[in-house]
């Protein structure tokens, strides 16, 4: 299960960079951290 949790997070982490990416940081991402 250890596995799945750590690709979710990897595939999280992508999409977050393709958002940054197109648009700019968001306020609600970084509030939500």
């Amino acid at each position: 299960m250890t596995g799945q949790v750590m690709a979710i997070g990897i595939i999280i982490l992508a999409l977050r960079l393709l958002t940054r990416d197109k648009k700019p940081a968001p306020q609600r991402i970084e509030r939500r951290r």
